[in-house]
């Protein structure tokens, strides 16, 4: 059986680590002009924000997943779908980054879901 919520989280701090290298000196003077109201006009500290914003949402995403994991209940097939879309998409915007993963994770959670009981 395919753990969503390991997948979800273990991208989640996947993302968020290399965010943490590949953005540090964006972060830093995002940091250093003080934080509140110092990301935009500046692209490469929005690039950093939204970038450690999608690692944090998508590690919110595997608490959720945890959530149904520990009452043995199947994820919303909306949820999992919705998974998968973004990283479909994202990996048609962007196919060298880590969303293939994300849609790969979505498409394995998807195809290990129950078969629905036949009433």
């Amino acid at each position: 059986m395919t753990r969503a919520s390991h997948w979800l989280r273990g991208l989640a701090l996947l993302h968020l680590a290399v965010g943490l290298v590949l953005y540090r000196e964006p972060l830093l003077g995002w940091v250093q002009a003080g934080v509140l109201n110092a990301v935009e006009p500046h692209w490469d500290r929005m690039a950093a924000f939204w970038f450690l914003l999608y690692g944090a949402l998508l590690y919110g995403q595997g608490q959720l997943a945890a959530a149904f994991e520990a009452r043995r209940e199947p994820l919303p097939r909306a949820f999992v779908q919705g998974w998968l879309l973004t990283g479909l998409l994202g990996t048609v915007a962007m196919p060298l980054s880590g969303l293939p993963l994300v849609a790969l994770a979505a498409a394995l959670s998807l195809r290990a879901r129950p078969a629905p009981v036949a009433p």
